[in-house]
């Protein structure tokens, strides 16, 4: 009952269903998009690109939250 509710209820945030969705609705995309493989030349430079984004990011936020010292005592 709980994850019906957690589903269904109206709290305005994005669940998993709908990135689900979305994601094949940008797959179904692509593939009516390139009608043949020669033609994913281009779309392997943009993928490349992104790519690079995304590791550079991860990797820069990952560095920038692994800097602090965190005190994890656990108290008595």
């Amino acid at each position: 009952m709980q994850a019906v509710y957690a589903l269904f209820s109206d709290d305005h945030v994005m669940k998993l269903p709908y990135f689900i969705a979305i994601s094949g609705f940008v797959c179904a995309l692509f593939a009516m998009s390139i009608p043949h493989l020669s033609a994913l030349r281009l779309w392997l430079g943009v993928s490349t690109v992104f790519s690079l984004i995304y590791i550079i990011v991860a990797f820069v936020l990952s560095v920038k939250d692994g800097k602090f010292t965190r005190d994890f005592v656990v108290p008595k």
